[in-house]
């Protein structure tokens, strides 16, 4: 088992209760989901991306999900970027080259995720910045 692998493991042992908690007030009903936004909750917690963002509006180690869709955010070098699918997936694979300067960099790449994977994901957080 690779380094990165047993880091994930560990994250998403320590964080299950997390996960299971964001499950709750403020995220869009499974019912209100599509099934490419399904898709990209079930990842989402299945990444142990919950144990540092939160769906419903509160912030943890890292900022919530939730309205951020379509939002600016300052980073570290002073550069502005939009929080969008292009955000989310260059985010995804090298998170440390879009710092946010309030959180610091502290997530890790996320570079094995499918094509499809990234777009589920993208969709879900879409769903809930909208």
């Amino acid at each position: 088992m690779t380094r990165r692998a047993r880091a994930r493991l560990a994250v998403a042992a320590v964080c299950a209760g997390a996960v299971l908690t964001a499950c709750g007030d403020g995220e869009p009903a499974p019912d209100d989901l599509d099934a490419t936004e399904t898709r990209g909750q079930e990842l989402v917690a299945a990444h142990g991306c919950i144990s540092c963002h939160s769906a419903d509006g509160t912030d943890r180690v890292g900022p919530s999900f939730a309205g951020q869709w379509g939002t600016e955010r300052r980073l570290e070098d002073g550069s502005v970027v939009v929080f969008d699918a292009e955000h989310v997936e260059s985010n995804l694979a090298d998170p440390q080259s879009r710092v946010r300067e309030d959180y610091g960099a502290r997530m890790p790449a996320f570079d094995d995720l499918s094509d499809e994977e990234v777009e589920a994901i993208t969709a879900y957080l879409r769903a809930l910045g909208e």
